[in-house]
């Protein structure tokens, strides 16, 4: 652990350009078992530990000389992802038997002075009263379970208020509805920047915080567009009026659905392919893709359906005519519970449901027929996706 006084520590920043200090995740230390390695560096203070510009569909690495509180030096790097669906910057080389990226550090909190460009010291504290002392000196906060300190306390905006900002900024872009990917690519920045940067390792809990956010910033483009739709004791006109804001929210909630669900089995490796269109019922989801499902050698237990309904009360029926090769079939579904003789109906017609973790307390406990998470969905399509490219990253 940190050798260190919470003075030297303190003094060591206060003398720096700049420090950054950080919790340790799980992510970092590499035992979620993602393709990421490294210490995250949060994006939006880029400028203050790097001189790589968040370019997209670049790849950019800067070298930075770190002294360790054990007295170890390691020629690291500051990498800036920008290709695929990545965009991040992570503190990677820290060469073999590094022991600060270990398990039993997680949690801890991360102290990284940059001295001269080029030039830095760090600091692992795991005591909670140190932590607190060198954070009380420094006068900063931890957001989203990092801060920046720059010779003299700055204002971050709390996740709440950095959210509330973006969608404002985001809403006043438009004079027209945006197009549905285009908002749920921007439901995905705000989560990323403000709230949850490892969102994609936490998949059931970012597909619900995905959907509020963009649900909230599609309420906002709305008020911004349409206004207030009064009565004025006409319920004719009102009623045309309000019909087509109904129609056009419908419409963007299950697309927003579907574009999130794409977005989570894409940064997790997943090959797939959505609307089907040559399979019967157009799935909107295939693993690994439309055409092994006509090849000769097609097996069904190396082939997944996906639908993805927002509620399923009746309308999973309609699932039961999706790809008639299929024993199995999967949906995936925001309803907040159905009923025990319903989940024993779609089990016996061979439908897995798809629920984020945190509504299967909703639903009521059955013997067979329970919902899996997303997780354990990706797992499942992670499965059928390495059998046919065994190349493929495992999940989280």
């Amino acid at each position: 652990m940190n050798k260190y006084s919470w003075q030297h520590i303190v003094r060591q920043c206060a003398e720096s350009r700049c420090a950054l200090l950080k919790i340790i995740s799980p992510n970092d230390a590499g035992i979620t078992g993602t393709h990421q390695c490294g210490f995250y560096l949060p994006k939006s203070v880029w400028q203050h530990f790097t001189g790589i510009s968040p370019e997209k569909d670049t790849l950019k690495k800067e070298d930075l000389e770190i002294t360790w509180p054990d007295g170890l030096v390691t020629d690291s790097v500051i990498t800036w992802y920008g290709q695929k669906t990545r965009s991040e910057y992570r503190l990677t080389k820290f060469g073999r038997g590094f022991p600060w990226l270990r398990d039993e550090y997680v949690g801890n909190l991360l102290v990284l002075i940059f001295t001269d460009f080029g030039k830095a010291h760090a600091h692992v504290i795991g005591d909670d009263t140190l932590e607190a002392k060198v954070l009380s000196a420094l006068g900063v906060e931890l957001h989203s379970n990092w801060a920046l300190f720059v010779g003299q306390p700055i204002s971050i905006d709390s996740p709440a208020e950095c959210i509330q900002k973006k969608q404002i900024e985001y809403a006043d872009l438009f004079d027209k509805f945006p197009m549905a990917r285009k908002m749920s690519d921007l439901a995905a920045d705000i989560l990323e920047s403000c709230s949850d940067p490892d969102y994609i390792n936490r998949p059931d809990k970012a597909l619900l915080d995905l959907m509020t956010l963009e649900y909230e910033l599609f309420k906002k483009i709305e008020n911004r567009l349409v206004g207030d739709i009064s009565h004025d004791g006409d319920t004719d006109a009102f009623i045309e009026a309000v019909l087509p804001l109904i129609q056009r929210r419908k419409a963007r909630a299950g697309k927003s659905l579907e574009n999130h669900v794409a977005r989570l089995l894409r940064a997790n490796a997943v090959s797939f392919e959505e609307q089907a269109k040559r399979i019967k019922g157009k799935p909107d989801v295939v693993v690994p893709e439309e055409s092994y499902y006509f090849s000769r050698g097609f097996d069904p237990g190396s082939f997944l359906v996906l639908a993805i309904k927002r509620t399923c009360k009746d309308r999973w029926r309609q699932v039961t005519e999706e790809a008639p090769k299929m024993d199995v079939r999967y949906l995936l579904t925001m309803q907040e519970g159905i009923s025990s003789n319903q989940l024993l109906d779609i089990h016996n017609a061979g439908i897995r449901l798809v629920v984020p973790k945190q509504l299967h307390r909703l639903y009521p406990k059955v013997d067979e027929g329970n919902p899996i998470s997303v997780y354990d969905f990706i797992e499942e399509c992670l499965r059928i996706s390495n059998a046919h490219d065994p190349g493929q990253m495992k999940l989280l």
